[in-house]
């Protein structure tokens, strides 16, 4: 799943077996997580000390869009605007699952 915010690249989630993700942020690092569902949202933990990290995912005029837990505006949405199966392009040895 690719996001977007404002017209611009803001990170891409590749899912694996057993709650298992891979976030890639958009300067282009990428963090292994785990995801789990918290009432209406599904929430992302990478082991940093500001997670977790919990979304809301809705649709609105036909796309999908994820906001932030605790964000009330629009502003700060993000946009998926796409998805697909091609591997995120993350390197290096603590990257993948």
């Amino acid at each position: 799943m690719y996001f977007s915010q404002d017209g611009f690249f803001f990170g891409a989630e590749q899912f694996y077996s057993r709650r298992r993700s891979l976030w890639q942020n958009n300067a282009k690092e990428c963090l292994d997580g785990e995801w789990y569902v918290k009432e209406d949202f599904i929430c992302f933990n990478y082991g940093l000390d500001t997670d977790p990290s919990c979304w809301h995912f809705f649709r609105k005029g036909g796309s999908y869009y994820a906001r932030s837990e605790g964000t009330t505006s629009t502003d700060f949405d993000i946009f998926m605007y796409n998805i697909d199966t091609k591997p995120l392009d993350c390197k290096g040895p603590d990257v993948g699952a």
